[in-house]
């Protein structure tokens, strides 16, 4: 088995699975993953204790799971596939909550899934939007501030009249009160969750906890490792005392969530932990072209190492494109035409999506409205025959169902349950609720025109929602047709799925890749400390905004743009000193 596993991977990928690696910097592309669930199969498959496979997102799970097809038992106790966050429920908050509540606890990734009145903080009497429970963060002492980096344009506002009237401490204490009260009554959001985690194994009764643990897993791999917070280190480091191999698997560069937490220095401080012989690097990038590879290269400031192609290869420069945003979109356009790759294998990029959606022209954010019906209809495009792919048609049946559950008047009780809690208050499966998205997206395809939409939405999902024993709310009133905007974009999509060119942010797509990339880098950009993401550059300092750069740049298969507008001659000059070959337009 273990000289089956090692043959598969690359002589670099495979030093991953000699015993003594314990940490992995791994560049983007460098097959990182496949030789993380390589170790996993290996380890679970001769180990006596259980193994566990953990990452921030599902890749590695879903990979994990796939190549465990001929070896299901891999998938089952001792042994654990999932999430960082679902480990810690499973094996430690929630035995520990659910003592004290009486009742399992609930979890929610963010505040920002609760119900408005839950979700939103607001002063009484002091109009605005309010300024989601997100935004805040609780420190050691437990008093609430503001993370300002998370605010939108209208909570600044919203904040700005707050500090006027003199009423930031009694927005804080609002925030403290909201949080402490939801983390007592048992819920919790994901950052909540890892700090109580932390608190468990750390105080009174924290060494049975532990013991337990390392009873039953001899090893615990961490893929994505960079993202992990102060709270989560500090939990792998009590795994480490008690002798379970903890093997973590990071690429520092790519440590883009200072919001929730992560530091590329916290990696880097728990690698200095360990030898050199413990320490294991992966540099060969396989996905991108060698002068894309320089690119990245030149990027990144907290790696050791340069990426390198797997083979040297013909390949087009590195384009920085000038002119508005629109003119961009027009000359990405034309450079996908002249490379052969279709709008649909391509996207734009930038930190903030109103920048991207400003060079593809006008893309509404259809995938993150809010309205029911702008994701309904959404949903329902993507899920047209050769729309969307099979992460995306999964991602728009999910839709479908939290917009059936939402049309519910749920009990003040059930409002902060998740959906399995509510699902069986309805006394239904969860193969009922997707067996039901499944009849409304049906019932919803070749609709002739918005209005239609939200006449016949809110048709079916009565007929869906009538037989239960929670009401239904107004669905005229929570249940509109979707904005023309939005109408108007998912009507493109099912008319020429191939030609539609997607824009996003780069957090949005850590993990993913595309055959051709544009960066919007915006005429105004914003300063920490005086110096911005060019002047990062230029300085080699390692700040966010350089590594969120690094993170888009390196989605890149084959064609890589930067829209630099007013900053195009500097853009060109920082990759020209770095030795890319660039071509100006």
């Amino acid at each position: 088995m273990a000289s089956l596993r090692a043959s598969e991977l690359s002589p670099e990928q495979a030093a991953l699975l000699a015993d003594p690696a314990r940490v992995v910097e791994a560049g983007p592309g460098s097959g990182k993953t496949r030789a993380l669930v390589a170790r996993f199969v290996e380890r679970a498959t001769e180990s006596r204790r259980g193994v566990a496979l953990l990452s921030f997102t599902n890749a590695a799970v879903d990979e994990a799971r796939s190549r465990c097809a001929q070896t299901p038992q891999l998938l089952l106790a001792p042994h654990f596939l999932g999430t960082i966050d679902a480990f810690l429920h499973r094996f430690i908050v929630t035995p520990a909550e659910t003592q004290r509540l009486r009742h399992l606890p609930s979890y929610w990734a963010s505040w920002d899934e609760l119900p408005d009145s839950y979700a939103t903080v607001r002063i009484r009497g002091l109009a605005g939007s309010g300024i989601s429970l997100s935004s805040f963060q609780l420190d050691g002492a437990g008093n609430a501030a503001i993370n300002l980096n998370r605010l939108k344009w209208d909570e600044s506002r919203y904040l700005a009249n707050v500090q006027a009237a003199d009423r930031e401490a009694s927005l804080n204490n609002l925030a403290k009160a909201r949080i402490t009260g939801l983390i007592n009554a048992g819920v919790y959001d994901a950052a909540s969750a890892r700090v109580k985690a932390f608190h468990f194994l750390s105080g009174v009764g924290g060494g049975e906890i532990l013991d337990r643990l390392a009873r039953r897993f001899g090893e615990v791999l961490v893929d994505e490792a960079q993202d992990c917070d102060e709270a989560e280190f500090a939990i792998l480091r009590l795994l480490r005392a008690k002798d379970v191999n903890v093997v973590v698997v990071a690429d520092p560069d790519q440590a883009i969530f200072e919001f929730r937490g992560g530091d590329p220095n916290l990696f880097l401080t728990f690698s200095n932990e360990h030898p050199v012989e413990a320490k294991v690097q992966l540099s060969t990038n396989y996905r991108s072209t060698s002068v894309i590879c320089r690119a990245v290269t030149i990027l990144r400031a907290a790696g050791t190492a340069a990426i390198t192609p797997s083979q040297a290869n013909r390949c087009c420069p590195v384009f920085v494109v000038s002119g508005t945003p629109e003119e961009q979109g027009a000359k990405f356009r034309q450079i996908l035409k002249e490379v052969g790759v279709r709008p649909a294998e391509a996207i734009v990029l930038a930190h903030g999506r109103a920048d991207a959606i400003a060079v593809v022209g006008g893309n509404p954010p259809s995938a993150e409205s809010v309205a029911a019906g702008n994701r309904l209809a959404y949903a329902c495009a993507q899920l047209r025959p050769g729309v969307g792919d099979a992460a995306s048609r999964l991602a728009a049946v999910k839709s479908v169902e939290d917009v059936i559950l939402s049309m519910l008047d749920w009990p003040k009780d059930l409002q902060l349950k998740g959906r399995d809690a509510k699902l069986a208050h309805l006394d239904r499966h969860s193969d009922w609720l997707r067996r039901s998205a499944g009849a409304v997206a049906a019932n919803l395809q070749n609709i002739e025109s918005r209005e239609q939409f939200g006449i016949r939405a809110r048709e079916i999902i009565r007929k869906v929602l009538t037989p239960l024993s929670v009401p239904m709310l107004n669905l005229s009133q929570f249940l509109k047709k979707p904005a023309e905007a939005i109408w108007d974009r998912c009507q493109s999509m099912v008319a020429d799925p191939g030609g539609i060119l997607s824009a996003e942010t780069i957090h949005g797509v850590k993990g993913a890749e595309f055959k051709a990339v544009l960066i919007a880098i915006p005429d105004r950009l914003r300063k920490t400390d005086g110096k911005n993401v060019l002047d990062n550059l230029a300085d080699g300092a390692n700040t966010e905004a350089r590594r969120v750069l690094y993170v888009g740049a390196s989605r890149a298969k084959t064609v890589l743009v930067f829209g630099a507008g007013a900053h195009s001659a500097r853009v060109e000059a920082l990759l020209v000193n770095g030795d890319v070959v660039v071509e100006r337009r």
